[in-house]
């Protein structure tokens, strides 16, 4: 096992070497999937503000909560949710996506999840610059606890590369899997407490303790919008963060020799 995972290690650190090449990789990906749009790269932005508006409008009728505190909460919950789950849906195609450069040269695997992450990246950065100018418009206060955001974006940026390296890696073992992991994650979305806020019903408050992702977003969002830093969940987070690293290093090093011929 430590050997699979020394090579992973090691396959990790020479291509975060190629950091040029995989940023030039995932900015072209953008650019051509906004190819002869009049927006660009805008319309996920607007698309974010549009859904955010939306559910803002629909959900603030059946919560207690101002209008003010629980728009943060959706804008907020749903920009960590949109990148937690880009991470899971595209990274599931990391590899297949890149077959051709994977069988055609000699360059590290590992270059093609940075590429995924860099991409999902870019598009979040722009619509992290939209939720900071929506909740500020909405009236959210700031409190120094909300200073714990920049861990927080860190962490996940820091397990995106072990969810991403196990989900491509198991993608490309059992194709199936890819298709059963994006029907899920339309489920998961109900789920967690995004758009509903777990302490208005017992049995919420349960289902939202037990999923992980629910602790994911809450790192990020209870600084700003409840005004504290949520340990626990923290803790929670931090355990499952370095899960994914052991399962990760030890699944891509057992597979890496057969990846490029099963893709």
């Amino acid at each position: 096992m430590i050997k699979f995972a020394k090579l992973a290690v090691d396959e990790t650190i020479h291509g975060l070497r190629y950091r040029p090449l995989w940023l030039a990789l995932a900015w072209e990906d953008l650019r051509q999937r906004y190819r002869r749009t009049l927006l660009g790269a805008s319309w996920a932005v607007i698309s974010f503000a549009i859904f955010c508006g939306v559910k803002i409008a629909i959900f603030s009728q059946f919560t207690a909560r101002g209008t003010s505190n629980f728009s943060s909460y959706v804008i907020l919950g749903f920009f960590a949710w949109q990148f937690i789950a880009a991470i899971i849906t595209e990274g599931c195609s990391a590899f297949s996506s890149s077959r051709a450069y994977i069988r055609g040269s000699p360059l590290p695997i590992t270059i093609y999840i940075f590429q995924a992450i860099a991409r999902i990246s870019y598009l979040s950065a722009y619509c992290g610059v939209a939720a900071i100018v929506l909740i500020v418009i909405v009236g959210q206060r700031f409190e120094i606890s909300s200073l714990t955001v920049l861990p927080a974006v860190a962490l996940y940026l820091l397990t995106a590369f072990p969810a991403v390296m196990i989900l491509a890696t198991f993608s490309t073992l059992f194709p199936d899997a890819e298709q059963l992991i994006k029907t899920a994650m339309r489920m998961i979305f109900f789920l967690t407490p995004i758009v509903w806020v777990p302490g208005q019903n017992a049995f919420l408050s349960k289902v939202a303790a037990y999923n992980p992702f629910t602790h994911y977003i809450a790192v990020m969002r209870t600084p700003i919008v409840e005004g504290f830093v949520p340990w626990d969940s923290w803790a929670i987070v931090t355990a499952v963060s370095l899960g994914l690293w052991i399962v990760a290093l030890v699944a891509y090093g057992r597979s890496r020799d057969r990846i490029p011929f099963l893709i």
